[in-house]
């Protein structure tokens, strides 16, 4: 009875897409070996087609069905082989079209998230060009449709595949479970994706891999990674996030987790377990819908999202980017690649912050490493506007790094740092100094509350993230008209040294500049529970 069972669910229920035929062979291999003395009729494992046919059509494999359009592609660049797409058969693979269009009761998926400049290496470069052009296309007939919402990344093709998963559920009901980037869930340019789950489905489960040893579900890859549980129809329920302290290693630490996970579900109420810490948010809030980050999903312990929203939410802070204004953000861009280091200044002047060395940037204060020299007159066009005072970085390894931000008492500019230019800030907020404008930021964004703020907005590897401007905008900041305080105190703890950021709480300088923070600006959180849940935190720590 069983075998028939297992017939059944391999000839007419399971599908498989991929581009790969090789991915098709080891599926195969895979669902078949529980029953090797099963013979089997045909397989509903499909190869869709990917690069471009004898009549320069462009195919993009499953991307296509989100327009509806059937393929003829070139399956080898060097020997040409024209097919339509085919499916496994007992006698091999025959040409075959799909419909799968509101059939699917489940969809499982691991969207390639791969940056387009390194996907697609099997195919030749000219045909690479195309199948890229041939997916902006399908973006750019998809932008009136409420599935153009989530394709908002135009750097991969991973958001491509939410929309595709919808397609194929039944319209009533269904189930998606996926595999994630973590920033999928943070990155500013992914709030259209966001959006577009909230507006489609119940969110019922989204787990997070805290793990310094195994901070992934997918295989090849070093990026952290969240399962992502979607159900249709929506639903007035809270969201369960699971943060996990352990990921299992086995098929049967992964039963324990899933029973366990299922409990708290039918309970509603997030209790600690031994793999990690539930709890329950509301993702339905204004907030949320708008796109906002899931800022749930970046820290082990919940409290610290709470103390976020805080920070978010006290009427004492304003975002970075309505301090500047926009436009007026300068990342690292042509440091590296106009200017080459020398032993010695010469005219003009070029100073810089080259390195991002851990033992030397250790004081709230820096200076230059570097003498530089334009290769040409374009590089050295803006290097005015990008030097500065106050330099953010583009980087940190959370647990090495001493600190956030760092302070010149020349102008530079930094290979590794963001600047920004502040001269009508000056202007705007009481024609405060300058330079105590930056020092006070810099005093800041090394207290633990800053900290907490770079950790918010975290991007690809939790322990070792970048920055874009996009995440640094959205930094909240105290008034400047606290700067001109936080600025004497600058002075005092300038030149000290700083511990790294697990080792927060025992850090007495630190500890005198969060006492600082609290006395100039209001209503900010207890910042001793704060280092501490800091220093608790594995993507900190990194053990």
């Amino acid at each position: 009875m069983w075998e028939w069972v297992h017939r059944y669910l391999i000839e007419n229920i399971l599908n498989g897409l991929d581009i790969n035929r090789h991915a098709i062979h080891l599926s195969a291999s895979m669902l078949t070996m529980s029953a090797p003395r099963i013979d089997y009729s045909k397989m509903n494992l499909w190869r869709m087609n990917h690069g471009v046919d004898r009549d320069n059509k462009v195919s993009a494999g499953s991307l296509d069905m989100l327009i509806g359009e059937e393929i003829i592609i070139e399956d080898e660049s060097i020997k040409p082989i024209y097919s339509k797409q085919d499916r496994v058969y007992a006698k091999g693979n025959i040409k075959d079209t799909i419909d799968l269009n509101s059939k699917c009761d489940l969809v499982i998926m691991n969207p390639p998230f791969t940056r387009d400049d390194i996907r697609n290496k099997h195919l030749p470069v000219p045909i690479q060009k195309k199948v890229r052009e041939r997916e902006k296309t399908i973006a750019n007939q998809l932008k009136n449709d409420i599935r153009g919402v989530a394709i908002t990344n135009k750097c991969s093709i991973g958001n491509f595949f939410l929309p595709l998963a919808d397609q194929l559920l039944k319209k009533e009901r269904g189930t998606i479970a996926s595999v994630l980037p973590t920033t999928a869930f943070l990155g500013t340019s992914n709030k259209g994706y966001r959006r577009f789950i909230l507006e489609k489905f119940h969110v019922e489960v989204v787990i997070t891999s805290h793990d310094n040893k195994r901070n992934n579900f997918s295989g090849n890859t070093s990026i952290h990674e969240s399962l992502l549980v979607l159900r249709k129809p929506k639903q007035n329920r809270k969201t369960l996030f699971v943060s996990l302290k352990q990921n299992p290693i086995n098929i049967f630490d992964a039963q324990k987790l899933s029973e366990k996970i299922k409990e708290v579900l039918l309970v509603g109420v997030g209790t600690s377990f031994d793999y990690g810490v539930p709890f329950f948010i509301d993702l339905t809030t204004q907030k949320h819908l708008k796109g906002n980050p899931w800022r749930e999903v970046a820290f082990l312990n919940p409290i610290l999202v709470e103390k976020y929203d805080d920070l978010d939410n006290n009427s004492a802070f304003l975002k970075l980017i309505d301090i500047i204004g926009r436009k007026k953000f300068y990342g690292s861009g042509t440091v590296r690649t106009g200017f080459n280091k020398i032993a010695y200044p010469q005219s003009p002047d070029i100073r810089a912050l080259w390195y991002h060395k851990t033992n030397r940037e250790k004081c709230l204060k820096t200076r230059f490493d570097s003498y530089l020299i334009a290769k040409n007159e374009n590089a050295i066009k803006h290097v005015k506007q990008k030097s500065n005072y106050l330099l953010l970085p583009e980087k940190l390894r959370f647990n090495t790094a001493k600190t956030t931000a760092r302070y010149s008492d020349l102008k530079i500019i930094g290979s590794v740092y963001f600047s920004f230019d502040m001269s009508d800030t000056t202007k705007k907020f009481e024609n405060i100094d300058i330079k105590k404008l930056c020092k006070g930021y810099c005093l800041w964004l090394n207290s633990s509350y800053g900290v907490l703020s770079f950790l918010n907005i975290r991007s690809s590897k939790l322990t070792y993230s970048d920055f874009s401007i996009n995440h640094l905008e959205s930094l909240p900041l105290p008034h400047p008209k606290y700067c001109d305080r936080l600025s004497n105190f600058f002075d005092l703890y300038s030149s000290l040294e700083l511990k790294s950021f697990p080792q927060i709480q025992e850090d007495s300088v630190r500890q005198e500049i969060d006492r600082v923070c609290e006395e100039i600006v209001p209503n900010l959180p207890s910042s001793e529970d704060l280092r501490r849940w800091i220093s608790e935190e594995s993507t900190v720590h990194n053990k």
